[in-house]
């Protein structure tokens, strides 16, 4: 599963974030590089703490035990870094003041971090948000999932 992840992370992401209107440019290995065009959204700049998700088709609230375990970094250079409780990793991102976010993940690692770890889960709301909104005077980052997923909440 590891294996298939990975692959979907590093090569689909990046198609999908081009259909998007993202920019890239061709490597060497002929894969597209991702390059931000705008992350200069200044109040996305601070390191966010992951502390509870909504399922919306459900109403269901699940709190995050230990919100410090799973952080994201949004810096002003639209690079990002991550710690999804044994993991990390950072990649880049566009923004706008719309609400529009897309994430490219980077380097990453992809430990088993045992029972009750919530790392998949925040790894997967980074290759499927596709919209954030600044709630309670920006003091709280929602993370929004398309086709009614769940919200993911960050202060």
């Amino acid at each position: 599963m590891g294996k298939i992840f990975l692959f979907i992370f590093v090569t689909l992401i990046p198609a999908l974030i081009v259909a998007c209107g993202g920019e890239a440019t061709p490597t060497s290995g002929g894969i597209p590089s991702y390059q931000p065009s705008d992350a200069n959204v200044p109040a996305l700049h601070k390191t966010w703490q992951w502390e509870r998700r909504v399922v919306l088709d459900s109403g269901q609230e699940e709190r995050i035990s230990d919100p410090t375990k799973y952080t994201l970094t949004f810096n002003p250079d639209g690079t990002y870094q991550f710690q999804a409780d044994c993991n990390q990793g950072s990649g880049t991102y566009v923004a706008d003041e719309k609400g529009a976010i897309h994430l490219q993940p980077g380097p990453v690692t992809l430990a088993e971090c045992g029972p009750g770890s919530r790392y998949q889960d925040m790894m997967n709301m980074m290759q499927a948000v596709q919209d954030y909104r600044l709630e309670d005077n920006g003091a709280v980052l929602l993370m929004v999932w398309p086709a009614g997923g769940p919200e993911d909440y960050y202060r």
